[in-house]
């Protein structure tokens, strides 16, 4: 029973310090409002990670929808969805997941939990390439 406790104190103290970090870079980020100014961050995040801004399409802007999503809808295209509460964080957070090539496979619930998401948050938080 030692074993399974400490287990689970290990993952919980492991997505309790990931989660606290993506919150505290998306409050310490700017917020941004208004379409205009999301195309705005949209386009600046997506250059410096390489990425041609005409390659996604922002959806979602004023919608009920809480979290963040990119998906890959086509050939080099790629649809953003934005909450309302959008933060610039949240962008450099999704344009990490475009440029590292997160969109181009499935992945499986660990390598999202263990790779794709920490990738993006420590990268959306302190600007760390990994």
């Amino acid at each position: 029973m030692g074993i399974i406790k400490n287990t689970l104190a290990i993952f919980g103290g492991y997505f309790f310090l990931l989660a606290g970090l993506d919150v505290a870079g998306k409050l310490a980020s700017e917020k941004i409002k208004g379409k205009e100014n999301i195309e705005r961050v949209v386009i600046e995040e997506s250059e410096k990670l390489g990425i041609n801004p005409k390659t996604i399409r922002i959806v979602n802007y004023n919608e009920a929808f809480v979290a963040a999503y990119t998906k890959k809808v086509g050939d080099n295209l790629y649809e953003m969805g934005l909450g309302k509460e959008i933060r610039r964080a949240t962008v450099k957070h999704e344009c990490y997941h475009i440029a590292n090539g997160h969109c181009e496979k499935p992945s499986d619930i660990i390598d999202k939990l263990f790779i794709l998401e920490p990738q993006a948050i420590i990268y959306a938080t302190t600007g760390l390439k990994l």
